[in-house]
């Protein structure tokens, strides 16, 4: 029953489409999607991050992408359970690492996260171009 109930829930956010600083149904962003994920589950997301909020963090992200990651690491790296890499389950934060930038995202199953991308929201597959550095359980 958990995993039909999780099926659906996943499938409430893809497609949906990216929006600039979105963290709803209206269009997400990376961090807005692992927010409302989290809200809509009962789990408080942490909505700020070092001197950033939820709400203006994807500005700096856009200019100094380094000061945002850091801003985010040192913010989850507290909440929840630290999970090695490679023992995710579904509903699991994961940090991804795309290229040389740092995104969140949520681990589905299958080797796959649903990430908020430019694109709307996707389920990404984990390979050698985009795979987890960092796994935090909040359930």
């Amino acid at each position: 029953m958990r995993k039909k109930f999780f099926s659906e829930e996943i499938g409430g956010y893809l497609d949906k489409p990216y929006k600039f600083g979105g963290k709803d149904s209206s269009g997400y962003n990376a961090i807005g999607l692992v927010y409302d994920f989290y809200k809509n589950r009962g789990i408080d997301f942490p909505t700020t991050y070092g001197e950033y909020t939820i709400d203006n963090i994807h500005l700096i992200w856009k200019e100094r992408k380094d000061i945002a990651e850091e801003a985010l690491l040192n913010t989850i790296k507290d909440i929840g359970k630290n999970i090695p890499v490679g023992e995710q389950v579904a509903a699991d934060l994961v940090v991804m690492m795309i290229g040389e930038s740092m995104f969140p995202g949520i681990y589905i199953g299958n080797n796959s996260v649903l990430m908020g991308t430019f694109k709307g929201v996707r389920s990404i597959a984990i390979d050698d171009l985009c795979y987890p550095i960092l796994v935090r359980r909040l359930s």
